[in-house]
């Protein structure tokens, strides 16, 4: 299912759908390991939960994705289609980013995950208050993605940070 950016929007700082439900908070699912997606399948219906992951566990960008990782996790996400539950994928970077490849690298890891999960009418986006401070590089990130998938909403870590580029992305910035 095609998703557009009516489905899922920020709504002061909160994540609402068409349908007007608003996610005042959310829960966070952590996976331990690539083959254990059990969380997913546990998620709370009805409700936004957030989905940790070591970003290893998709691969390595920019040639070397784990497909079998991504093909199981989106089968995870597509049964849940229709609960009601709703989610943010979090993928977890191992170290720092800190050269302008590891930071194309970034942007082409988190496409691809995009691209792995767009027909999951249960994603609505990504967290990514877990990457750097630098709110530039999480505006990279976002501008990544939403050439393919404006319907995307994004998690930021504060305030501060939604303040510094909520201009640019009107309606797509969440906090939790």
């Amino acid at each position: 299912m095609k998703l557009s950016e009516k489905d899922y929007f920020a709504q002061n700082y909160k994540l609402a759908t068409a349908a007007g439900k608003t996610f005042e908070a959310a829960a966070v699912l952590k996976l331990s390991s690539k083959e254990n997606l059990k969380p997913i399948d546990d998620a709370e219906k009805d409700g936004l939960s957030i989905i940790e992951f070591d970003s290893a566990f998709a691969g390595t960008a920019p040639d070397e994705f784990d497909e079998s990782f991504l093909a199981m996790f989106r089968e995870s996400l597509k049964k849940l289609e229709g609960t009601g539950s709703v989610f943010l994928l979090k993928p977890l970077l191992a170290g720092a980013v800190s050269t302008e490849e590891d930071a194309e690298n970034l942007c082409v890891l988190f496409y691809h995950i995009a691209r792995r999960v767009k027909d999951c009418a249960c994603v609505a986006g990504f967290d990514l208050s877990a990457l750097d401070a630098d709110v530039k590089r999480k505006a990279s990130v976002i501008d990544a993605l939403k050439k393919k998938h404006p319907e995307y909403v994004y998690s930021l870590k504060n305030k501060e940070e939604a303040a510094a580029i909520e201009s640019e992305y009107p309606n797509r910035l969440v906090l939790y």
